[in-house]
């Protein structure tokens, strides 16, 4: 049976693992992913997640160590041949072995990290239960990673007081002397237009949001950035109404509206029956996007390339994946360079598709099934 330890706070779960040199898979449930911890003798060897954000391959296109053309022939590759994305990427020479073995550490860490930045709503341990198929190389102290996610959080309330909140649209300020940035910072600070939110600039970076507040709360305290408020969209509607309405888009056949929906959903401090309800929406849009026949082999092209500049308005995830559509790259190796879900990914294929914005063909020519 699994010990549950859903009611510690994971500070002091994961000192107590630590402390027990703990052996086994932690499972942790947050509002829009799952990730497992692996522990060996009470020591992190290595972590799974849903969470595109946290796969090794936009991890390194965040650190500016390869770019997406590079992880994309990676994943072919992977297609073909087997391995991980990390031996191949280092069989290209696109990353340096040293270097790679401290990303892989970075990145374990970050997805570790991210846990002590939101609620969680379920956590479970399997004692002496660990994956046969997966290396588990890494061994990272637990302590320090708990005094590091401690601060983290400390270091976001920080921020949040600084900026009255993180509801704001930052904007970069032309300065004579620009102060000493990182290559990443650099390209994040590129991204800050005037018109995106830290979540979108962290999407097009491939970077944490945290990374993203943490420059722009720098900015502003250092005189380049500054930031206006975010109009409010959160809905005061009851968990009942936003069933309901997600069952009337998912009738009509909006996913998009569904989307936006189950992402206010899963944000809610919601018991299991709402959870239940959250899953049993998440098959059906899983069985309306079966129906839209779209297979990852299908190549996208613009359906009006010369007329881009007067499409409507579009979420940042849709213009990231329009922004990709080069009528090279087939579903499957855009969504693979995409930071969303698969689920989500689905969906912004359909709305791309209904508002006529791309065209599917497939990879011998001629056009897909609509």
């Amino acid at each position: 049976m699994p010990l549950t330890l859903s009611d510690l706070p994971l500070t002091a779960l994961l000192f107590y693992l630590a402390e027990r040199s703990a052996s086994g898979t932690l499972s942790v449930v947050a509002p829009r992913h799952r990730k497992k911890l692996y522990l060996v003798e009470g020591l992190l060897a290595g972590i799974t997640s849903d969470n595109p954000r946290d796969l090794l391959g936009h991890f390194l296109i965040g650190w500016g160590m390869i770019n997406e053309e590079q992880l994309s022939e990676a994943m072919r590759i992977q297609d073909r041949h087997g391995s991980t994305v990390g031996q191949i990427l280092e069989q290209m020479g696109a990353v340096d072995p040293s270097e790679l073995a401290k990303a892989l550490q970075a990145q374990a860490e970050e997805a570790v990290l991210d846990l002590f930045q939101q609620p969680l709503k379920d956590v479970w341990f399997l004692e002496d239960s660990l994956p046969a198929d997966r290396p588990l190389s890494l061994r990272l102290a637990l302590p320090a990673l708990v005094l590091e996610g401690v601060r983290r959080r400390q270091r976001y309330d920080e921020i949040w007081r600084a900026l009255g909140g993180l509801d704001v649209i930052p904007e970069a300020v032309p300065t004579p002397a620009m102060p000493p940035m990182s290559s990443r910072e650099r390209h994040i600070l590129f991204e800050i237009d005037g018109t995106r939110d830290a979540e979108e600039v962290a999407l097009v970076c491939h970077v944490s949001p945290f990374q993203v507040h943490d420059l722009i709360e720098r900015g502003v305290r250092e005189g380049f950035i500054t930031v206006t408020r975010k109009v409010g969209t959160a809905s005061s509607h009851s968990t009942a109404t936003l069933v309901q309405e997600a069952d009337a888009a998912l009738a009509r056949g909006d996913l998009r509206r569904v989307w936006d929906l189950l992402e206010t959903l899963r944000a809610t401090d919601n018991d299991k029956p709402t959870l239940l309800e959250v899953g049993r929406i998440e098959r059906f849009v899983e069985e309306t996007l079966a129906q839209h026949r779209i297979s990852g082999v299908l190549i996208p092209r613009l359906a009006k390339p010369e007329g881009l500049a007067a499409v409507p308005v579009l979420r940042p995830s849709e213009a990231f994946v329009l922004s990709r559509i080069n009528d090279l790259w087939s579903l499957r190796e855009i969504g693979r360079i995409a930071p969303v879900g698969d689920l989500e990914f689905g969906i912004i294929v359909v709305t791309l598709q209904q508002r006529g914005l791309i065209e599917l063909r497939h990879p011998k020519g001629g056009p897909a099934v609509p």
